[in-house]
């Protein structure tokens, strides 16, 4: 799926960046509580299952050339 591939491109682009970059920063950032029922899927609980799901973890994104390797999907066409 490309916009898997899409969203784990960005999420080790982040991950790479110095730990006070504004980006990483804003990852850590608190979320707000949310009315009743089921609260809304937010972009980091879908890495979350991005990365379970091709079986990677955080520490991978800090080498490039494996990421890349790993998170890379063949053009559906």
């Amino acid at each position: 799926m490309k916009a898997q591939e899409r969203r784990l491109r960005w999420y080790g682009h982040v991950q790479r960046r110095p730990e006070d970059h504004m980006v990483k920063l804003a990852l850590n950032l608190p979320t707000t509580t949310r009315n009743r029922g089921r609260p809304p899927t937010t972009w980091l609980t879908t890495i979350q299952k991005d990365l379970k799901e091709i079986d990677l973890d955080e520490q991978d994104s800090r080498n490039r050339a494996v990421w890349r390797i790993r998170t890379r999907k063949a053009d559906p066409k």
